[in-house]
């Protein structure tokens, strides 16, 4: 029994060495940066070192979750006691992405696995960072978007490619050394409100990059109209319009207008400021100019023109005004027609017919004379006829006097008076005026006789005095000779 219990121990001992690989190897791995872009090089270093001579082979795999690869094999001596190291290196490709480790194996010649060892995960990745700079948020139509942008993988630079995508149009860029520029002009239709620029890029190796940022374009008013067309009124009737403003892709937006409506003499009948949707009015009075109106309004650098024609409108207005008939030209044009003016008590009755000629808002008088009594006063005018009952009139007898006339004769008269004034005054100023040149010719005649008599006068009182000194010479001569003779 004891010798059973002996020799146990001693079988499984060597039942143990028999079954230990004829070759102690071991391999170890250096670990790999933590991710990779495509086109990168992942470098690997490794040893292998055995306690006895080794020959066998070392084998590398890239393993991506199941898609698993040998990128590194080689048949290797080792002697004992002595480490041999190797690097191997992978290119890093699009096949094979995601969470990734590499495993080492050792095999011997027959093929069976001595040793293994793996290193720590890492990212094989296509996608690199990708940013970009613009220098405001907010932008106007037809200004100029400036982009600045940069692209990075996790090792060297990035040549490459870039689009810039701008409300589905694609601008193309390059980029170099990671870095892109690009400058775009907004165009004049160009959406309002917040759009988003969109940059991708990508390299030859199929690396690429995205980001995206919020940009917002502002409401430009590029269209000023009125509601209705070109319209036309008669006086009395009424305009009733709207302005509508409109952004650069037509749609409405609110503002304010300065709104005008000149008349054909180019005067300003409105001049307002106002909201645009708010509503125009105006009233052409009965005297409102005939012919081209306009109507204009002014928004920013926008303008609205629309012709309104106001037709012409022939009308007289009646009325009785202390016992006298007041004609007014009520139209907007000329009136120049007969009116008869018939005043009737019972069955007698005066017919006066009248020529008048009035512009519009002129108007005539006509003084009503009668024997005192109350009197039916009839107007008619063409076709139309307009009637006053019970006026009361004084006078002696039934007379329809224009006092218009008798104004326009009485100022003749007093033109006349005052022209006859003014010839009398002309006439005695020009009188006056021809004496006083007379009279000073007159002065300037006597006052240059009496200046040549006084200039006589002097000469003659010199030519004395001349002679007196003369005399005098020779007096004083002839006593100095009288002195030398003595």
């Amino acid at each position: 029994m004891k010798k059973k219990i002996i020799l146990l121990p001693l079988f499984c001992f060597l039942l143990a060495i028999f079954l230990l690989p004829s070759t102690l190897a071991a391999i170890s791995l250096g670990g790999p940066s933590p991710k990779y872009n495509l086109g990168e090089k992942i470098s690997i270093d490794f040893s292998v070192y055995s306690l006895t001579s080794y020959e066998g082979f070392v084998e590398l795999t890239l393993e991506c979750g199941s898609n698993i690869y040998s990128f590194y094999k080689e048949y290797i001596e080792i002697k004992p006691n002595v480490e041999e190291s190797r690097t191997a290196v992978y290119k890093a490709s699009p096949s094979r992405t995601g969470q990734c480790i590499i495993r080492a194996k050792i095999e011997d010649s027959e093929g069976s696995e001595i040793e293994q060892a793996t290193t720590q995960e890492f990212l094989i990745t296509n996608s690199v960072k990708t940013d970009f700079s613009i220098e405001k948020t907010h932008y106007m139509p037809e200004e100029t978007l400036k982009i600045k942008g940069t692209v990075q993988k996790t090792e060297g630079y990035f040549d490459g490619t870039c689009t810039i995508n701008l409300l589905d149009k694609e601008y193309p860029c390059v980029v170099q050394n990671n870095s892109f520029e690009k400058e775009i002009v907004l165009w004049k239709d160009i959406t309002p409100g917040r759009i988003m620029i969109k940059v991708s890029a990508a390299d030859k190796e199929g690396n690429i990059g995205k980001k995206e940022k919020e940009v917002y374009i502002e409401q430009f008013p590029s269209l000023l109209k009125f509601s209705k067309n070109n319209q036309t009124f008669l006086p009395g009737q009424m305009l009733k319009d709207t302005t509508f403003l409109y952004d650069q892709v037509g749609d409405e937006m609110v503002g304010s207008v300065t709104v005008y409506l000149i008349s054909p003499k180019k005067e300003e009948i409105i001049k307002k400021v106002m909201l645009v949707e708010e509503e125009i009015i105006y009233i052409f009075p009965s005297n409102a100019l005939p012919g081209d109106w306009t109507l204009e309004a002014y928004s920013n650098d926008l303008e609205a023109k629309k012709s309104i024609y106001v037709g012409e409108r022939e009308e007289i207005s009646t009325q009785i005004v202390n016992s006298a008939l007041r004609v007014k030209n009520t139209g907007n044009v000329l009136y120049q027609k007969q009116i008869e003016i018939i005043l009737k008590d019972g069955d007698k009755s005066e017919v006066k017919i009248e020529d008048i000629s009035l512009e519009a808002n002129e108007e005539i008088f006509f003084e009503l004379k009668a024997p005192d009594g109350d009197y039916d006063i009839y107007v008619k005018t063409g076709d139309a006829e307009e009637s006053f009952k019970g006026i009361p009139l004084t006078g002696s007898t039934i007379k329809i006097d224009n006092l218009k006339t008798r104004e326009s004769n009485e100022k003749k008269f007093i033109l006349i008076l005052i022209l006859f004034a003014t010839l009398v005054e002309l006439a005695v100023f020009s009188a006056l005026k021809v004496r006083r040149i007379s009279q000073k010719k007159e002065a300037k005649a006597n006052e240059a006789i009496y200046h040549g008599h006084v200039q006589k006068m002097r000469e003659r009182a010199e030519f004395k005095k001349q002679l007196e000194q003369k005399k005098e010479t020779k007096e004083n001569k002839h006593a100095r000779s009288w002195w030398i003779h003595d």
